[in-house]
């Protein structure tokens, strides 16, 4: 059973009075219904993306944002994977691993307390305040997920439980985090970029902080900008995306700088200072955004451009010689080119433009390009860690950014970007 069929079940799709007739029985039946989701895990699909846990989320929860921020990674990817709201919000099992997280308010991950949001899951409300949230949740993310039937039935969009996929994993996390605070290696990328380019947590974006006033026994200046003092739910949260990323075979596509910086530290074994290295200079392509969002699945479909573009950021992850990479690097041009000028493109998704830039982070070709080796980066979590947190991290990392490149076949870890035109 999918979310779609769930919503079938329960004629959601079909009567909007229907969360207002809610019994409390079939409150109860409805949660357990909810529980039977993402029982297994979702088949990795290689050439996917994740856009981020917060991300998705905040757009599922904020009423008046629509999903067209979605849309360059529907058109771009052979699926974007999207962590169910519903799922998130009603199951036991999905608030049991939230309520484990910093910005709920725990400290299973933290030593102290850290910044938190005051969203609470279904099962944490008060009895009498249920049938009230169950509508104001449902309300909030049913037309959204509905809107995008069309592209899951033809496996453009994926839903996903990070929190079923990360429960195993929770012990785990514990021990590298708290190995990572001791070696201090986390404090490099966590004030690489300012305080408001970096997520919180799965449901607490990000923050800006500026000193308000000068402070002569500091030497600080109104106006400064600051960082939080305990760091490390940013890191909690790129090893969430990192170990979603690894369990689901895709690229990680944030917004955020700080964000990205802090997965490539996981996905590089621990690594500071990792070399990426450039597909391409940025190449143009139309702003997908301003497409009628009911029709990219039918874009999707029709456009053979596009499903060749995908194609090549697929091939990007395996390229193993500057030979190929070179290759694939003439074809994104050429086909960038291509679709820039397609006219029924362009008459589907309007004028703007994007710039699209595409990079490399570890695998065989980024070894063979940079000439970089791994004894001459900068630091390495597997000399200050123990085994079994240095092992988790291997576990998430690119093969040979610091895993077993002697037994796996190395991948490069695909970083694209879009910067929006006029």
């Amino acid at each position: 059973m999918n979310i779609y069929d769930l919503i079938d079940e329960w004629g959601l799709d079909k009567r909007s009075d229907a969360i207002r007739k809610f019994t409390r029985r079939e409150v109860e039946s409805f949660i357990e219904r909810v529980e039977n989701l993402y029982l297994d895990s979702p088949q990795p699909k290689i050439g996917s993306c994740n856009p981020g846990i917060q991300e998705v989320l905040s757009l599922f929860s904020t009423p008046k944002t629509g999903l067209q921020s979605l849309s360059s990674s529907i058109l771009l990817a052979e699926k974007i994977w999207l962590p169910d709201p519903i799922f998130g919000a009603f199951a036991q099992s999905a608030a049991e691993v939230w309520l484990k997280m910093p910005d709920s308010g725990s400290r299973y991950l933290l030593n102290s307390p850290g910044a938190y949001t005051q969203w609470k899951p279904f099962v944490s409300v008060k009895v009498s305040e249920r049938k009230d949230v169950l509508r104001q949740y449902l309300s909030s993310y049913l037309l959204k997920i509905l809107s995008l039937r069309k592209l899951h039935e033809n496996g453009a969009v994926g839903f996903y439980s990070w929190e079923r996929l990360l429960a195993p994993r929770l012990d785990h996390m514990r021990n590298v985090i708290q190995e990572l605070r001791g070696a201090d290696l986390h404090k490099y990328v966590t004030t690489a970029y300012d305080q408001d380019q970096y997520s919180l947590g799965t449901r607490m974006g990000p923050i800006g902080i500026v000193a308000q006033s000068n402070c002569p026994e500091t030497g600080l200046k109104a106006g400064a900008k600051l960082w939080i003092g305990d760091s490390t739910p940013i890191l909690v949260y790129g090893l969430l995306n990192a170990a979603v990323s690894e369990s689901l075979g895709c690229r990680f596509e944030p917004q955020l700088p700080g964000d990205r910086v802090i997965y490539d530290f996981a996905k590089s074994n621990g690594r500071i200072g990792v070399p990426t290295i450039p597909v391409e200079k940025p190449v143009i392509l139309p702003s997908f955004n301003d497409a009628i969002f009911d029709d990219l699945a039918v874009i999707r479909n029709d456009s053979e451009l596009l499903d060749v573009f995908r194609k090549l950021l697929t091939q990007l992850a395996h390229a193993e010689t500057e030979v190929s990479l070179d290759a694939i690097r003439s074809e994104i041009k050429v086909i960038a080119a291509r679709l820039h000028e397609d006219k029924p493109l362009r008459k589907a998704v309007g004028p703007a433009s994007i710039d699209f830039s595409v990079a490399l982070l570890g695998g065989i070709a980024g070894a063979a390009i940079t000439g970089s080796s791994i004894g001459a980066l900068k630091v390495a979590a597997a000399s200050v860690l123990t085994a079994s947190a240095a092992t988790y991290i291997k576990q998430l990392a690119v093969a040979a950014c610091g895993g077993d490149a002697s037994k796996a076949k190395a991948r490069n870890e695909v970083i694209t970007r879009i910067s929006r035109k006029l």
